[in-house]
């Protein structure tokens, strides 16, 4: 298995799907809040029918206090995502990998996103800054395995229009109200690279996780949006309350199951409302 397909089992979670900003009417509130905790455990299963699912990470992310970029008011997110158990073994390689997203608060379109990539010797650093008033990205990219750290990219590169970045996508559907059978359209920006993704509220359903069972409503693109180069499929579960949780995610792909389930979450609300009291 090559070493970036790795890394994207434990970062799936990042490339939630949203709906168009113009679609439908902001929730307000918002359900998310300052010092909201989720973690997830990730797996994944060969091709193979017998052959067991194997334990690849755990990916947790935070909403943090807000904060102020180039005088305007943002929103604050921070994620992680680690290797861990036997899937470094098999996969030959370590994963430590963060996140900062900041992301203006009135329309949520990215602002920018801190990554920091540390996958065995191989560490680096990638600043893109959004400039929605003049469309543009800039990429700054740095090797961090040297010190000082080594400039390998500095970019400038068009912004057709207001986008989420892969870690502000996991909140930007919480945000909407999502009925079975509606299709909406989303911007999503990475590494420079800006492009629609249209995504279909498929049905609702019983989840398990470790905070209890949860109504859920399934969410489907037919694509796994570019991450791998043989294509595959791409599905998440929210809460079907009014947080919105994501509880779960699923990738298939020419070399098996990617997935990954809500194992704690600590937030103002109460998850899943009566089914998980049930």
């Amino acid at each position: 298995m090559e070493k970036l397909k790795i890394r994207w089992l434990l970062l799936f979670a990042f490339w939630t799907l949203s709906a168009s900003h113009a679609a439908a009417p902001a929730r307000t509130p918002l359900p998310f809040k300052p010092d909201e905790v989720m973690v997830y455990e990730v797996k994944w299963k060969a091709p193979l029918f017998f052959m067991p699912s194997v334990h690849a990470g755990y990916t947790t992310l935070r909403v943090e206090a807000p904060t102020t970029y180039e005088g305007k008011r943002a929103m604050h997110f921070t994620a992680t995502a680690k290797s861990d158990g036997f899937f470094p073994k098999l996969g030959g390689i370590d994963i430590d990998d963060s996140f900062e997203s900041l992301v203006l608060e009135p329309d949520f379109c990215s602002l920018k996103i801190v990554k920091i990539q540390k996958e065995g010797d191989r560490k680096r650093e990638i600043t893109l800054t959004f400039d929605r008033e003049h469309r543009k990205t800039h990429v700054v990219e740095k090797d961090i395995s040297v010190n000082p750290g080594k400039l390998t990219r500095d970019e400038t590169l068009p912004l057709p229009s207001c986008a989420v970045d892969v870690l502000s996508v996991f909140y930007a559907a919480r945000r909407f109200d999502l009925e079975s059978g509606r299709s909406f359209q989303m911007m999503l920006s990475d590494n420079g690279t800006t492009r629609p993704i249209t995504i279909t509220v498929e049905k609702r359903e019983i989840i398990d996780t470790g905070e209890g069972k949860v109504a859920a409503v399934k969410l489907h693109t037919g694509s796994a949006m570019g991450l791998f180069s043989r294509g595959g499929t791409f599905s998440i579960w929210y809460s079907d309350d009014q947080l919105r949780v994501p509880v779960r995610f699923e990738a298939k792909v020419n070399f098996g199951k990617v997935y990954g389930w809500l194992k704690s979450y600590r937030g103002e609300g109460r998850l899943g409302g009566a089914v998980a009291a049930k």
